[in-house]
């Protein structure tokens, strides 16, 4: 029992020593920390996102619902904010359901060429830029 004093008064004197990062840099990594999809993320825009899109969300929203007063902005912030989480995990979703079919086309021997002509997002033209780039010798 004496030991884990010893240790929990070192490990609080040690803290008080820890300053964090100093620099620009390291203070950006650092609030990354965690951060692993974005859904729970503090910061509105996480990475990958397109930090525009979520500023013309802003302004749209704005212009659709105007501020009196403290409550009417707190609500204004919420849908800009769960509107914008919503984008964020469809495209979670469709990016692991890409993923899922991708692997289970690659288990069925199935060629990539195949499986994106089979996808119903391609236009005629995108088909045929697929073709010819997959039959050009490597």
């Amino acid at each position: 029992m004496h030991t884990l004093n010893k240790k929990t008064i070192a490990n609080r004197l040690n803290a008080k020593k820890s300053t964090g990062p100093k620099t620009v840099l390291g203070k950006r990594r650092s609030s990354l920390n965690s951060i692993t999809h974005g859904l729970t993320c503090e910061k509105n825009v996480s990475i990958g996102e397109n930090k525009k899109e979520f500023e013309e969300l802003k302004k749209n929203a704005l212009k659709s619902f105007p501020i009196f007063d403290f409550a009417s902005e707190a609500y204004v912030r919420k849908i800009i904010h769960y509107e914008w989480l919503t984008r964020r995990y469809q495209t979670i979703e469709t990016g692991a359901f890409s993923r899922e079919s991708l692997d289970y086309n690659r288990s069925a021997n199935l060629s990539i060429k195949d499986y994106y002509l089979d996808s119903s997002e391609l236009t005629n033209d995108d088909q045929k830029i697929l073709v010819r780039s997959t039959e050009l010798p490597s």
